[in-house]
């Protein structure tokens, strides 16, 4: 009942495709990358989070803060030499590396604000206020972010992480 009154309240942002609406498309959007059906809820208590990890979807993500400040760090899929057999971006995974692990991006997130980041983003959370934090993440497939796959395919395809995204990127190659 919850999850449905979610999916009846989502309204589709002028600026995205309606085919992200499965609803409205069934056959042109996953059902499982739609708004209608992806929404998670992120209740963070205080100095809590998530490690830093990478989904293993194909699907662009949305995180929308309700309340509270949530820090967020975030980076690109790094460049390997070779093919890695075993997940490497599990959570907290980057931490246990000889290397330590430098971020790209270093923010917070407001009450009201959004982010976007696409697939193959490695992410980690951190709640900063004494209070809880709330959030709601949506994943999405259109526009497929195809030049974003290309410019990145050699690290995505030795990247056993993202192993859902190799025949997608097998098609656009």
């Amino acid at each position: 009942p919850m999850l449905e009154r979610i999916q009846n309240l989502t309204r589709l942002p002028r600026y995205m495709d309606s085919r992200n609406l499965w609803r409205l498309n069934p056959e042109g959007v996953s059902e499982r990358d739609s708004l209608h059906s992806s929404p998670e809820f992120w209740l963070s208590p205080p100095a809590a989070g998530a490690q830093a990890h990478m989904d293993s979807h194909v699907s662009t993500t949305t995180s929308l803060q309700l309340s509270g400040n949530k820090r967020w760090r975030l980076q690109q899929i790094p460049h390997r030499r070779s093919v890695a057999t075993h997940s490497e971006y599990s959570d907290g995974a980057i931490y246990r590396r000889k290397q330590p692990w430098r971020p790209h991006y270093d923010f917070v997130l407001q009450a009201g604000d959004a982010l976007f980041f696409p697939p193959g983003t490695i992410h980690e959370t951190y709640t900063l206020d004494l209070g809880c934090a709330t959030s709601i993440t949506y994943q999405f497939s259109v526009p497929m972010p195809a030049r974003y796959y290309r410019g990145l395919a050699q690290r995505f395809r030795r990247s056993s992480d993202m192993e859902e995204s190799w025949e997608l990127m097998r098609r656009w190659a």
